[in-house]
């Protein structure tokens, strides 16, 4: 039974190493840790012998109450994602913007990074969903040496987010400091700049919008650091915008409001491209040399800005990966005005709401579940006057030129939730494709559901089979 009891302690204490790491706990969860382990032991070698089973099974049910217990109160604090990994960085020289003085830091390869510079007033209270303003002019030096909070979102548990980490990527760091969850706000417009070292003059921009379908994503994440083509000469500005229900909401009161509604994460790109004009070229920047690039939902995005007349002027040229180009009016992506109308409609029903200003009053944290609901771009008319794909064949669009980039097996997750049934094949190739759903279906003419499953899977992910 001693043996038993052993192999019990040994094994929870794995378990909770392996949660306190993942889960990113405080070094004081790893102290008390450590001494309830350590009498844990001590309490099996010198006592457990001459206790009866019930107290020995009792004994490690405790020590395992108290593990979990030393895992909540030393839960990660919240803190903002700093610029560097280097306690010493080294601090640039004094930059100019149109709102006031910035000063980055300077990471061990010599590039220079801005962390955080407001590009707009944040979108809070009575500025929720409302056209941004300019953000407020500041005194002083503002020290750009932490990425802003990401835009708010579902947030998962770090230990989840560890995980997934894991095994998506297989890059995961045993680190001790990163013991913080990453900040969480509606105040989240602000924009990250990575410059080549020492003075460059009339460098290419390269502005980039990140993914997540719209509902969620940073622009901190490691993979979309802009260090790698700053190294290359390349100045590269990142920003994060409104997401889910807060930047893709539409209701009636707002169209009266803003003579637009369902696109505020879209009109803080625009923002964010506006500041680039305005100020990169006090980082050495050519302002008539910028590439828009965006992955995924940054890739839709990117796709609306190129036909949008608001971002006319703005850029030059466009790199598209995993965009939705191909299709008239792809599902996931966009919706028309009287859909995303219905959709808020309905939401406001949810919450007992008669006005925007008593949807105002709740909290962020009440609402942002709804991003399920309200994550697509709307064709409202203002921002977009049709959907991309329209435009385009009215030969539309604002860059001179545009790469687009797609993978095999494209939208493979998507095929999870997705599953087509013969009454409804003719359906779904005709809104896909449009006027050349013909051809298509000449292609394929699948005669039972399974067939029909098998032939929407090849033509939505770009299957092996294509």
């Amino acid at each position: 039974m001693k043996l038993i009891g052993w192999i019990f302690t040994v094994l929870i204490s794995v378990l909770i190493c392996a949660v306190l790491e993942l889960n990113r706990n405080t070094i004081i969860g790893w102290l008390l840790f450590t001494v309830a382990a350590s009498g844990m032991f001590f309490c099996i070698r010198k006592h457990m012998k001459n206790w009866k089973w019930w107290q020995k099974g009792l004994s490690v049910l405790g020590y395992l109450a108290v593990c979990l217990c030393i895992i909540l109160v030393s839960w990660p604090p919240v803190r903002r994602v700093p610029a560097s990994n280097s306690r010493n960085a080294a601090k640039t020289d004094v930059y100019e913007t149109a709102d006031g003085q910035v000063r980055g830091v300077v990471l061990d390869s010599g590039v220079e990074l801005f962390a955080g510079i407001p590009y707009a007033a944040p979108p809070v209270g009575e500025l929720r969903w409302k056209k941004l303003q300019d953000p407020e002019k500041w005194e002083g030096i503002l020290e750009c040496d932490a990425f802003a909070p990401m835009s708010m979102q579902v947030q998962n548990l770090p230990f989840i987010g560890s995980m997934a980490q894991i095994i998506g990527y297989h890059d995961y760091r045993i680190s001790l400091q990163d013991n913080y969850r990453e900040a969480n706000s509606e105040d989240s417009l602000y924009l990250n700049i990575w410059k080549p070292a020492g003075n460059v003059e009339k460098a290419p921009v390269a502005v980039y919008i990140h993914g997540g379908s719209l509902q969620t994503g940073q622009p901190w994440y490691a993979d979309y650091s802009g260090e790698g083509f700053a190294k290359n000469g390349i100045i590269t500005v990142n920003m994060g915008y409104r997401l889910g229900v807060f930047g893709f909401l539409a209701t009636e009161e707002m169209l009266e409001e803003e003579g637009t509604a369902g696109n505020f994460g879209l009109l803080d790109q625009i923002k964010a491209l506006e500041w680039v004009r305005d100020n990169i070229e006090q980082f050495g920047g050519d302002p008539d040399n910028v590439t828009l690039i965006g992955e995924s939902a940054g890739a839709v995005c990117v796709d609306a800005l190129c036909v949008s007349p608001l971002a006319e002027g703005l850029f030059r040229r466009a790199i598209l990966e995993s965009s939705t180009v191909s299709s008239p009016q792809p599902p996931h992506s966009y919706r028309l005005f009287d859909e995303a109308l219905a959709s808020g409609k309905a939401l406001m029903e949810r919450y007992g709401c008669s006005s925007l200003d008593e949807l105002r009053q709740l909290s962020a944290e009440t609402i942002v579940n709804e991003q399920d609901s309200q994550h697509h771009i709307t064709i409202d008319g203002y921002v977009l006057p049709d959907t991309p794909y329209q435009l385009r064949k009215q030969g539309i669009h604002n860059e001179e030129a545009v790469l687009h980039g797609f993978n095999k097996e494209e939208s493979g997750p998507f095929i999870i939730f997705s599953h087509a049934k013969l009454k409804d094949f003719e359906k779904r190739i005709r809104r896909w494709f449009g006027e050349y759903a013909d051809e298509v279906l000449e292609l394929y003419h699948p005669e039972t559901d399974e067939e029909a499953d098998e032939y929407w899977a090849r033509i939505y992910h770009f299957g092996k089979s294509t």
